[in-house]
């Protein structure tokens, strides 16, 4: 007697072993990346937990030490006392100069980009400017200073002398100039 087996291959359906094993094992590494990364950011907030304390101590530090500063603050009716003083001491010592900053800002506005200023003088007393422009080409000061002869801020613009240096291996030319800011 042979053993016969009697069965129809192909309605038999495969199973899918291998495909629910690769899912199986992938999941399990998954899971495993997972907390390997929550363990490792929880330690990395473990270790910045010291550093925020320590900074929180110093913040706290801080605020004490200012506190007592505020109480001694001005109040607004005696800033506003102080401000009127101030204003009765100007009108005594008369009329005032353009700010600095005015000066600075026109300066600025008014040279061209090739001109820097190397050297600057101002006497808030008197409004009198000196000032030391310097450039690479020498074709680009003259419209420097004919720049600042126009601005609304300067008068008596004068050229003191001009000078041709050289720094550091480059050929440079200074103007000297004096003028009244108004």
């Amino acid at each position: 007697m042979a053993l016969t087996r009697e069965t129809n291959f192909a309605s038999q359906r495969a199973r899918p072993v291998r495909g629910v094993a690769t899912l199986v094992w992938l999941a399990g590494f998954g899971l495993v990346a997972a907390l390997v990364w929550a363990w490792i950011e929880t330690m990395t907030l473990r270790s910045q937990i010291g550093r925020f304390e320590a900074h929180t101590e110093r913040l706290e530090a801080q605020i004490a030490a200012i506190t007592p500063r505020l109480a001694d603050a001005p109040s607004a009716e005696q800033l506003a006392a102080q401000s009127e003083e101030i204003a009765f001491f100007n009108t005594l010592t008369g009329p005032r100069t353009t700010p600095l900053g005015q000066v600075l800002g026109t300066l600025a506005a008014e040279l061209p980009g090739e001109v820097w200023v190397s050297q600057l003088t101002y006497s808030a007393e008197n409004g009198r400017l000196s000032v030391a422009l310097q450039a690479g080409e020498e074709a680009v000061m003259p419209g420097a200073l004919r720049a600042l002869e126009q601005a609304d801020l300067f008068s008596a613009v004068i050229l003191e002398r001009q000078i041709r240096l050289q720094q550091g291996g480059r050929n440079l030319v200074q103007y000297d100039v004096e003028a009244v800011a108004e």
